[in-house]
């Protein structure tokens, strides 16, 4: 018998390195990272949708990543619901804001713009 590893061994243990490393990609957006205080207060589905959909440009804390007018941290106390909604469907006059109309359902649009009517 030769030393070291055999075939099927080899086989078995980079299943199982494989498994492991798809087990550790497994859980929710937030997995590994702290939980922010912005989205804490969010439906699971509504925080998901925006970490998937919204981050990029709004922030982890709703602070805004490209400009001021991307601040939705009191996004509330400017636009109602019916409005915040309207620029997600929409999207902006200035074309700062895509239209998301036609990627997100009415029941997301509606969840995100009555989470943030809340921002106040």
């Amino acid at each position: 018998m030769k030393p070291g590893l055999g075939n099927k061994q080899i086989i078995a243990v980079s299943s199982c390195v494989m498994l492991l490393a798809i087990l550790a990609g497994c859980g929710g957006p937030m997995q590994g990272s702290k939980t922010s205080k912005a989205l804490s207060d969010a439906p699971p589905e509504t925080a998901a949708l925006f970490q998937s959909r919204c981050l990029s440009c709004h922030g982890s804390e709703l602070q805004g990543r490209v400009g001021e007018k991307t601040n939705l941290q009191q996004i509330g106390a400017k636009l109602s619901v019916a409005d915040i909604a309207s620029r997600i469907r929409d999207g902006s006059d200035d074309g700062m804001m895509p239209a998301f109309g036609k990627q997100l359902t009415e029941e997301e649009i509606e969840g995100l713009a009555g989470w943030l009517a809340g921002k106040q």
